[in-house]
């Protein structure tokens, strides 16, 4: 039935590097697919990631729980593309997206499909967000299947060197 909630959350990476505050809320509604989120990413101590189109998650949408197969993929940057699972670990890699009023979507399962939509998006050095799908597992870190996806909204960089004090921000809605 009709829901509402406010939550506030806080994290801390696990090496202290990065401090994530989350706040989160949904109106009354019929379901629960429309929950808007302010993430914001303080960085705490300096840190240079290598391919952060695949490895600086901001934000990320799995398929594993629900085994949802999807079936194509598209944003507001690019038409519909169908997804082909040999294409692993990564079919999209840091497609980038407008900072303003962009989306993306995965969908094609009768059960459901997802979408992350970015109202606002600001990063050090004016780096535009991008989307990667990943497809099944990647460098063993997660026990994602082969038919698995995640898809992932990141900083349009392969090499990012983050310094104290630089901050992402994403306002949007999934």
């Amino acid at each position: 039935g009709p829901n509402w909630f406010d939550i506030q959350l806080e994290y801390l990476s696990a090496d202290s590097a990065i401090q994530i505050l989350v706040d989160v809320w949904e109106v009354p509604q019929d379901d629960e697919l429309r929950s808007f989120f302010k993430a914001k990413y303080k960085v705490l101590k300096p840190l240079k990631i290598q391919q952060a189109t695949r490895n600086f998650r901001l934000l990320e949408i799995t398929s594993r729980i629900q085994s949802l197969r999807y079936s194509h993929v598209a944003s507001s940057n690019n038409s519909a593309q169908e997804i082909d699972y040999t294409k692993t670990p990564f079919f999209v890699d840091g497609q980038e997206l407008d900072s303003r009023n962009s989306w993306v979507a995965v969908y094609g399962d009768q059960k459901g499909s997802n979408a992350i939509l970015i109202r606002d998006f600001s990063a050090p050095d004016s780096l535009a967000p991008a989307y990667s799908l990943q497809i099944g597992r990647y460098e063993k870190r997660f026990g994602d299947r082969p038919q698995d996806t995640r898809l992932m909204i990141v900083p349009k960089i392969d090499s990012l060197l983050l310094s104290p004090g630089d901050e992402f921000v994403i306002d949007g809605f999934w």
